[in-house]
């Protein structure tokens, strides 16, 4: 069985939702003529007869992200037939159901995906971001590219992992990890900085621009300044940072740095 949903214009002022079940195994048989319920004529393909549809779910509304979960019941009831320990008909086998939607419907029901450069996150099966999906990998995948297109020269690889809840599970442990790495991170650069505590590298302090140890300090003179060059040097060699350009363009650095240690 399926479970299908869709929204259409029955008059040019009436939209219906609806939503139900259809027929889908192709083997399947009458339990009262032990027929097959579906004919293999090419000229008889009746897949999408109203015999084999079951509405259950009618609305004259037009099909959003909020009116579509009006269908949410259905797709419950859907589950718990799925499982004999929780199915409402405990004398029938297990039901199990699919579900149909077209792609709008698709991103409506899980709250996720949408059009690129509208939704964040288009896919309903990865995490490639929208702003990000015209870039190719650094590194071709291992079930297509590195395979077929090793030696094709310039060959660029847009393939993305899927989102199954092993490879969720793993990249949960990977953050964990590298969580723990961090932390580890941040105390040891904490104990080593000698930025003052809890400064924010967005806000000066009435202090700051007189502090050579403030992010925020303005130098007077040639002394002052060369000092303060090799204290911003000694603050992003301690970050593992590039030490290149001048006094601006590295203190530049160093701020971004600072604001994303204060998201941590």
């Amino acid at each position: 069985m399926a479970m299908a949903t869709d929204g259409f214009q029955m008059t040019k002022r009436t939209t219906v939702m609806m939503g139900g079940a259809k027929m889908q195994d192709g083997e399947g048989c009458c339990p009262i003529t032990k027929l097959p319920i579906f004919s293999d004529d090419p000229n008889e393909i009746n897949a999408q007869s109203r015999k084999h549809c079951f509405p259950l779910n009618l609305y004259v509304c037009k099909e959003t992200k909020k009116t579509i979960h009006n269908h949410d019941g259905m797709f419950y009831f859907a589950t718990a037939c799925g499982d004999i320990l929780t199915t409402p008909y405990p004398d029938w086998m297990p039901i199990d159901f699919a579900v149909n939607t077209d792609m709008s419907g698709t991103w409506k029901l899980l709250d996720i995906g949408g059009a690129f450069k509208v939704s964040r996150y288009p896919c309903i099966n990865c995490a490639i971001l929208s702003e990000h999906s015209h870039e190719p990998n650094t590194t071709r995948c291992n079930r297509w590219c590195r395979e077929m297109h090793m030696e094709r020269e310039g060959w660029q690889c847009y393939h993305h992992e899927m989102l199954c809840p092993e490879k969720v599970e793993e990249m949960q442990e990977e953050v964990l990890k590298m969580s723990e790495k961090l932390t580890v991170a941040l105390d040891r650069l904490d104990k080593k900085t000698r930025f003052p505590k809890n400064e924010d590298p967005d806000v000066a302090r009435a202090t700051s621009a007189a502090n050579p140890k403030s992010i925020h300090y303005l130098p007077t003179n040639f002394t002052e300044k060369r000092a303060y060059s090799n204290f911003i040097t000694d603050e992003l060699l301690l970050r593992e940072l590039e030490t290149e350009g001048d006094l601006v363009i590295r203190k530049d650095r160093l701020v971004t740095a600072l604001r994303s240690e204060r998201q941590c």
